[in-house]
């Protein structure tokens, strides 16, 4: 029975086959995973900014120059500002190949100095981009009112696809979800919803922006009291 680990230094083993309670033994085993810290915000940006190039943000930031430069701002404020402090963000032990970040129940509402420096940094960052504003406020309005565990991005290296880094990142918090009962939630788009699917996500919305892509809504119920099993397999 493969399991997961903490160590004493603290970061957490997690094997890369989520799905509940049950394991499935794959190819690629043994990735450890850690919280990330201040020291990661750079190369976390640029993971995320490269690896979220795709139809909605060519739909919200339409400037092929400008697009990767604005997102890997954005990411770092927000890294640097709200989910850093608020959020749980994952990465990988060694070298820095990926960013899963988490907002835990009750922390989208928390208002200080922080969020409202981000907030600010947001209307500079995307002043010449209104969609961008418009977006995030519509995802916002989408959320369930219960608690949940919402997932806002998570991206890996592209020359590191398909070896389970992304399911990895995803472990400790769907373990915590199982345990604590509560619903993880995300937003997808058509190239990552096959990801979610086979990490135990079901589609529960779609939401076709204006003259552009579909945003679908996911969500996976805890284990406990789920009636889905699906096979993980890496993310593509």
């Amino acid at each position: 029975m493969l399991r997961e680990a903490l160590r004493t230094d603290g970061y957490l083993e997690v094997n890369p086959l989520y799905a509940g309670l049950k394991y499935w033994k794959v190819r690629w085993v043994g990735i450890a995973v850690r919280q990330a810290t201040a020291s990661d915000v750079s190369t976390m940006a640029d993971i995320l900014a490269r690896a979220f190039d795709g139809p909605i943000t060519v739909w919200h930031v339409p400037d092929d120059e400008q697009r990767v430069d604005v997102m890997r701002r954005f990411f770092k404020a927000g890294l640097e500002h709200v989910w850093l402090r608020h959020g749980e963000v994952f990465t990988t032990v060694g070298d820095v190949t990926g960013c899963c970040i988490w907002v835990p129940p009750g922390a989208e509402s928390i208002r200080d100095r922080d969020t409202e420096l981000f907030d600010e940094a947001c209307e500079g960052i995307f002043h010449d981009f209104p969609r961008s504003i418009e977006l995030f406020a519509m995802f916002d309005s989408l959320h369930p009112t219960e608690p949940r565990y919402y997932l806002p991005f998570i991206a890996v290296e592209p020359n590191l696809h398909k070896r389970g880094v992304g399911t990895a990142m995803l472990g400790p918090v769907l373990a915590k979800c199982d345990r604590e009962g509560i619903v993880a939630y995300l937003e997808a788009d058509d190239r990552s919803k096959p990801f979610h699917e086979r990490n135990g996500f079901s589609v529960i919305g779609e939401v076709p922006l204006p003259d552009g892509p579909s945003i679908w809504q996911m969500e996976r119920l805890p284990s406990s009291t789920s009636s889905r099993s699906a096979d993980v397999v890496p993310y593509p």
